[in-house]
């Protein structure tokens, strides 16, 4: 895990694909799209099903998150505004599913490598096994206890 988080900072950036299951809430989101480690930005089109429904694509850069939403654009006239789909704010990962993905995606860049030792002892972390996801050979790895990555590009590299 050190050795991917290095190498995507070195890469600076690259295209993504995210499918997350928020089992606490129900929700589903599925992402695709490119960010940029250097720049702490990114952009991806949005499926979502619970909260996040509306949402159909995302744009992030330092200064906030820019969200096209299906449902904007009927209601902003009621206001007295023009009809828009996109908003601008700030990121909130405490409340918004949305933004933990983004700052996972944005965590998976280090400027460094991590010491590998210390992720090693991060009880629960480990690497899995190999497996193959839609047609793409992963490895399979668990940071802590819960969070388990997929990913493309890490075996003999």
């Amino acid at each position: 895990m050190a050795a991917v988080q290095y190498g995507n900072m070195q890469a600076s950036g690259a295209r993504f694909e995210v499918a997350a299951a928020v089992t606490a809430t129900g929700e589903q989101i599925s992402m695709s799209g490119t960010l940029d480690w250097v720049e702490h930005s990114g952009r991806a089109v949005v499926t979502a099903r619970g909260k996040e429904a509306a949402v159909t694509e995302v744009a992030w850069a330092r200064g906030g998150v820019l969200e096209r939403r299906s449902d904007l654009t009927e209601v902003l006239p009621n206001f007295g505004f023009a009809p828009d789909s996109w908003i601008l704010r700030p990121l909130d990962s405490r409340t918004r599913s949305l933004d933990r993905i983004i700052e996972i995606l944005l965590r998976l860049s280090s400027t460094e490598p991590d010491n590998a030792v210390l992720i090693q002892q991060t009880e629960g972390s480990a690497w899995m096994r190999t497996d193959t996801l839609r047609g793409t050979e992963v490895d399979v790895m668990r940071y802590g206890k819960q969070t388990i990555y997929w990913l493309a590009g890490t075996s003999g590299e």
